[in-house]
């Protein structure tokens, strides 16, 4: 299997912590990561390095094999979803799963965003929930709209904190 995302030697301080020390990781494609540990053991240091949302100050971190350790955020087509994340109740629940799709950095055309947003809402069982609002939904649906949100936008990272 191909790797699709790797972590090579990441380190991390905050002041006199070591929030990351050399860590290696690899994942293939097909594979799911979960990150489980104690509170101050890094998982959160390490999906918002992978994100790029925290300067790491050694390590690379690559994504189909190429480095995007420098780029942006934006640039690196990755997206944290932390378990507080949410969704916008103006929207439907089908323009909340499309909303990555239509933003600048995506900008599919309205076929595509319509085709991709019921192919996985298909796949989760809730194609008879498009059109509800958001506070119209089961409560136990609420985490798979938000990660269908990104989903849809190709690649998720979760985490399960208390931001």
């Amino acid at each position: 299997m191909v790797t699709v995302l790797e972590a090579i030697g990441l380190e991390k301080r905050f002041a006199a912590i070591d929030a990351l020390d050399g860590l290696d990781l690899e994942v293939r494609e097909g594979e799911v990561l979960a990150l489980l540990g104690p509170t101050g053991a890094g998982k959160t240091t390490t999906l918002r390095a992978f994100a790029g949302l925290v300067p790491l100050d050694d390590g690379v971190v690559k994504l189909d094999g190429r480095a995007i350790t420098d780029e942006s955020p934006r640039a690196r087509d990755l997206a944290v979803v932390f378990e507080g994340f949410n969704l916008l109740p103006t929207l439907s629940v089908f323009d909340n799963i499309a909303f990555p799709l239509r933003s600048p950095v995506y900008r599919e055309n309205e076929d595509t965003v319509r085709g991709q947003v019921r192919r996985a809402s298909d796949d989760l069982g809730i194609l008879h929930l498009l059109e509800r609002s958001t506070e119209h939904c089961p409560g136990a649906r609420s985490n798979e709209l938000r990660l269908l949100a990104l989903w849809c936008a190709n690649r998720v990272s979760t985490c399960s904190t208390n931001h």
